[in-house]
């Protein structure tokens, strides 16, 4: 069975949260076993070179909004990598009461709540 490589972009702060969606996730379609690409990227000035050659090699990007990944640039830089590979994209928040990246507005990019 083929293994989805997704890139999970969040603030760290959110991680415990995304890490609890990706065990629902999991739960609910086990017939789509995934690898989180985002955890091999490296806390270092060069992140973003790690970071574009994971999101290259993905099938599919997962944005998931916490209540200050609406001002991170990097979130902001990883969905336009995603959007300007052509990757699927999904931008979620975890409540509605969050703002988003610029990105989204910027790329037209709907948002599921």
């Amino acid at each position: 069975m083929a293994v989805f490589r997704l890139f999970f972009s969040n603030r760290t702060s959110d991680n415990e949260r995304v890490e609890e969606l990706q065990a629902q996730l999991r739960d609910r379609l086990p017939n789509m076993p995934f690898e989180n690409l985002a955890r091999y990227v490296p806390d270092s000035p060069d992140w973003k070179d790690h970071a574009a050659s994971h999101i290259k090699s993905c099938d599919g990007l997962i944005c998931v909004v916490g209540p200050s990944s609406w001002e991170s640039e990097p979130i902001d830089w990883e969905i336009r990598q995603a959007h300007q590979l052509k990757k699927p994209l999904l931008v979620t928040r975890l409540s509605d009461d969050y703002g988003l990246p610029p990105a989204c507005r910027d790329l037209s990019l709907d948002v599921c709540d």
